[in-house]
């Protein structure tokens, strides 16, 4: 059976340059990393802390899409739909979860309360978690999954109005004091009537033709890890000057 001991994995993550103090947001799917080792969700998040200490800051997204759908938002018990790390980070006794209905994130750590207070209506608008991750020149660790999971994309789509999105508002029922009430939650969402896909191979080999993203192989994936205000800098350059960069154009124009 595959297994990842502790020191391998600091190493391995001191080696992509995660350092003393960082704000670090992680993209997971552990099971391409661990496997089916035991308790990999605590290993990697000692393996974190031991790096980057009391002054560093771990955020984990804690998305809830299917509240778009009608499912009741109560960030005290619903669950996140965005992988089991943030699950497992949710029960952390001095983890905080964000108030965002579609996407919330926990965090836990010294700026922990500063990053998910006084966000964005919008999930990527100008006071959202990803903004402020950004201002912050947090890192983005991925493990076991590539730049198609990054989210922080969809911050550089929203404020450049990319065409081949639109602002959606969602009614969302929302559960606080043991009191359900719906609000209004405006979203920059994909055309369903158009086909939008992404060109992730240009993506990635742009960052790394650019050299802002590090990444070695662990277990059976791998993990990479690029500065949020580089990845942004970069999309936003391009997105500028193409809207469509991003994207396959000649698939959405059909």
């Amino acid at each position: 059976m595959l297994s990842i001991d502790q020191k391998k994995l600091i190493e391995c993550l001191r080696h992509l340059g995660l350092k003393k103090s960082d704000i670090v947001f992680t993209h997971s799917s552990l099971g391409l990393i661990f496997g089916k080792q035991k308790n990999s969700s605590e290993l990697l998040f000692k393996s974190i802390k031991e790096i980057i200490g009391n002054r560093g800051t771990l955020v984990a997204p804690a998305f809830t899409l299917e509240c778009s759908h009608g499912k009741i938002f109560d960030k005290e018990k619903i669950s996140t739909d965005s992988g089991s790390f943030g699950n497992w980070l949710i029960k952390k006794k001095k983890a905080i979860r964000s108030n965002h209905p579609l996407h919330s994130v926990v965090a836990i750590g010294y700026r922990a309360k500063e990053i998910i207070d006084n966000i964005s209506p919008t999930s990527f608008g100008d006071n959202s978690v990803f903004k402020k991750l950004v201002n912050m020149n947090a890192k983005c660790l991925l493990v076991g999954v590539g730049i198609k999971y990054v989210t922080l994309i969809h911050q550089i789509e929203e404020e450049n109005k990319v065409p081949y999105r639109f602002f959606k508002t969602f009614k969302i029922k929302v559960k606080k004091f043991n009191k359900i009430k719906a609000i209004k939650v405006p979203y920059y969402a994909r055309y369903l009537n158009k086909k939008t896909v992404y060109d992730f191979k240009k993506m990635n080999l742009l960052l790394k033709n650019e050299k802002l993203i590090n990444s070695i192989k662990i277990g059976w994936g791998q993990m990479s890890l690029f500065n949020f205000r580089s990845f942004y800098d970069l999309f936003n350059l391009h997105i500028k000057r193409n809207p469509f960069f991003v994207i396959k154009k000649k698939y959405f124009a059909k």
